[in-house]
């Protein structure tokens, strides 16, 4: 039995867990930091701004869920003693590693929006609707990347 097939799923949890997460601590934690930083002159803006922090915190969710879908399709798949197949392995090692890429760059990209959106709201309160939509278009990124894994998990 040729266990590569076995690896990519076993590796696949992990990478999912793993870069997703990453995504989601960077978003938190480049939003809290401009919170923080700007909060302290303007209070005003801390309760608009917490909505990237929010934001970030979803990216883990979302890897929470496909690791719990995953999980059991791996458990699934090795049950009965039967043998794996080449493409069940590789398939779940892509869902995986599809969200966690898509939501590590929607981490990315919600915690540099986040830094010069707050700033900016501070400065100048009519960017507030431009900031909420850049956020949710990148929020999407992970929403994708979410969808995508939980259709191409092997049932």
């Amino acid at each position: 039995m040729d266990t590569t097939q076995l690896i990519f799923m076993a590796l696949g949890l992990p990478l999912n867990v793993g870069l997703a997460s990453l995504g989601s601590a960077y978003a938190v934690s480049q939003s809290a930091i401009a919170v923080f930083s700007v909060g302290v002159m303007k209070p005003n803006v801390i309760i608009k701004g917490i909505i990237a922090v929010v934001m970030g915190t979803m990216l883990g969710l979302y890897s929470l869920v496909v690791g719990i879908f995953a999980g059991r399709a791996a458990m699934g798949l090795l049950k009965d003693g039967k043998e794996v197949s080449p493409l069940g392995g590789y398939l779940l090692f892509a869902s995986c590693s599809m969200n966690g890429v898509a939501n590590l760059a929607a981490g990315y990209g919600i915690g540099i929006c986040a830094t010069a959106g707050i700033r900016g709201i501070a400065q100048q309160e009519k960017l507030f609707f431009t900031y909420i939509l850049s956020l949710l278009l990148l929020e999407a990124l992970g929403l994708y990347g979410l969808i995508l894994s939980l259709l191409s998990i092997p049932r």
